[in-house]
């Protein structure tokens, strides 16, 4: 026995949504896409839908014909009327005004895009919102009246982060926001550097989790060994040597409630993910599924799982580590510095093609009140202030501070009586100049302190290498780096009290990789007594 179904994950799957493929699904296999892991809607719905859609404009085509008649009668009849030219200019006014456009994935758009284009209008703009209209599946828009009584709207379009770099090139008032970074292959198709700051901005952060059931002995775990689970490598419990059977079930949300499924691909390099194994549900039945199955185990989106579960939900959070690294647990403080294996960029990019209002909404995204929405929606935004909320620690860290166990006497001594900001300064890729969030933070970092509140603060530089090369020269490169990091914070009016290197010492990520050894070429930032 087979079931029949559609796709309507538009947008992202040209090879079964965007053809209308009716897919057969054997009757006791899971009611999704093959291709992209989305429901798929039953055939017979679909085609109730279809109906419904083709009977329900007549009524409104031929109310449409009546006011076009009618409305060719007036107009023949005033059309050397003056008073109706000037009608005809205040009727032209009127007409919506598009701002500009916004392209994203799916789940972005429901979960930070329009709550961003919300405090956008009422924080910056001071209008007054009229409503929100699907125009169709790949396109919604935020009508909306402006302090001058000028209609406008700004659209947000729903594609791939894939089609929407081809869709850029061309475009004009659009910018696409993106849970990854522009690749390579992208990056030649534009006649300018689309990693430059003007062109790149980074707005926020987020991670995957992952999440087992309480009953499960496991606490953390590699980032090599959930590769080789969700290949299928490693298909039970016991192959982790835990004390612990069963077969390992695993889930991920689907595409509209969570970027976890295109996300969790581009941190696997070594081996695909298998499909046939892995359970595509929505993100508060996956929950429910992982509380309910002691074998399970669940990746979900940072932000769906940042509030603590209730008290009958019997779920943990795994903590996670590179090979050679420590294990970090997600929360803010280990997302917000890359610590945490899993964590990820949110991106902006808009081209040269842009207009004033594309650059009012980029300030309002990285001001103060755009960064507590981002927050406020579970993710990651870049407030310093979090540094001085207390403690967070993380797994191998004493309760109660910041510093690692593995830490040596001379990092202790240095960052005694100090407090660590939220975020770690990186660079370009093979260069010494800041990376672009690198170069956003140390302003929003100068604004911190420039505050009457701040004015006993200074700052601490620790910087870091990767484990290439011997510790003495390693010491010396780590020094540069801080050094080339505090002459950025001086430009800024900061005083920098001590600047230091730790070579190679506590390594956040493999450096088996050259990802992970570009993650361990970082800069610690301390805040301190001026008089330190």
């Amino acid at each position: 026995m087979t079931r029949k179904g559609i796709c309507d994950n538009f947008g992202n799957c040209p090879s079964k949504a965007d053809q209308h493929v009716v897919i057969e699904i054997e009757s006791d296999k899971e009611f999704v896409c093959p291709d992209c892991g989305n429901r798929l809607i039953p055939l017979e719905e679909w085609q109730s839908r279809k109906k419904r859609r083709l009977l329900l404009p007549f009524p409104f085509i031929l109310l449409g014909l009546v006011g076009v008649i009618l409305a060719g009668l007036v107009f023949s009849f005033f059309k050397n009327s003056s008073a109706v030219k000037k009608k005809a200019g205040l009727t032209s006014s009127l007409q919506p005004k598009l701002l500009f456009s916004i392209i994203t994935e799916d789940c972005l758009a429901r979960s930070l895009v329009r709550p961003l284009v919300l405090g956008f209008l009422h924080e910056d703009l001071k209008g007054q919102e009229i409503g929100w209209r699907e125009r169709n599946p790949q396109s919604t828009e935020l009508s909306f009246v402006l302090p001058d009584k000028t209609q406008a709207i700004i659209n947000i379009l729903t594609q791939k982060t894939t089609d929407g770099f081809v869709h850029l090139i061309s475009a004009k008032d659009e910018l696409l926001i993106s849970c990854r970074k522009i690749q390579a292959e992208e990056l030649k198709r534009f006649p300018f550097d689309m990693t430059a700051p003007d062109h790149e901005i980074v707005i926020g952060q987020s991670a995957l989790t992952v999440m087992v059931n309480n009953q499960n002995p496991l606490n953390s775990l590699s980032l090599e060994q959930l590769e080789k689970i969700f290949s299928g490598n490693i298909t039970h419990w016991k192959e982790l040597n835990l004390p612990y059977q069963g077969e390992i079930i695993l889930f991920v949300p689907d595409q509209r409630s969570s970027c976890s499924n295109q996300t969790l691909s581009s941190f696997f390099r070594h081996m695909p993910i298998d499909r046939t194994r892995v359970k595509t549900i929505g993100i508060e039945e996956m929950k429910k599924a992982v509380s309910d199955n002691p074998t399970s185990l669940g990746i979900a989106d940072y932000p769906s799982v940042s509030q603590p579960f209730g008290a009958n939900e019997n779920v943990k959070i795994l903590s996670l580590f590179m090979k050679g690294a420590e294990a970090f647990k997600p929360n803010r403080f280990t997302i917000g510095t890359e610590e945490y294996p899993l964590a990820f960029r949110l991106y902006l990019y808009v081209t040269d093609k842009n207009s004033s209002w594309i650059q009012k909404f980029i300030h309002y995204v990285l001001s103060t009140q755009g960064q507590k929405c981002v927050s406020s929606m579970g993710f990651v935004g870049s407030g310093i202030e979090e540094a001085n909320s207390g403690s967070i620690p993380t797994t191998g860290a004493d309760e109660g501070n910041l510093i690692p166990l593995n830490a040596s006497e001379r990092y202790k001594s240095l960052v005694t009586g100090a407090k660590r900001v939220p975020f770690d300064i990186r660079f370009r890729f093979g260069s010494k100049e800041l990376d672009n969030k690198g170069i956003v933070d140390i302003k929003r970092l100068a604004q911190f302190l420039s505050e009457p509140a701040n004015k006993d603060k200074g700052v601490l530089l620790i910087g870091f290498t990767d484990n290439v090369g011997n510790h003495t020269y390693n010491l010396g490169l780590s020094f540069e780096r801080a050094q080339s990091v505090a002459n950025a914070l001086k430009k800024e009016g900061i005083i920098v009290v001590s600047v230091a290197g730790a070579g190679e010492e506590m390594p956040v990520a493999s450096n088996d990789t050259e990802a992970g050894r570009e993650k361990n070429r970082r800069v610690e930032v301390w805040l301190c007594a001026k008089k330190y």
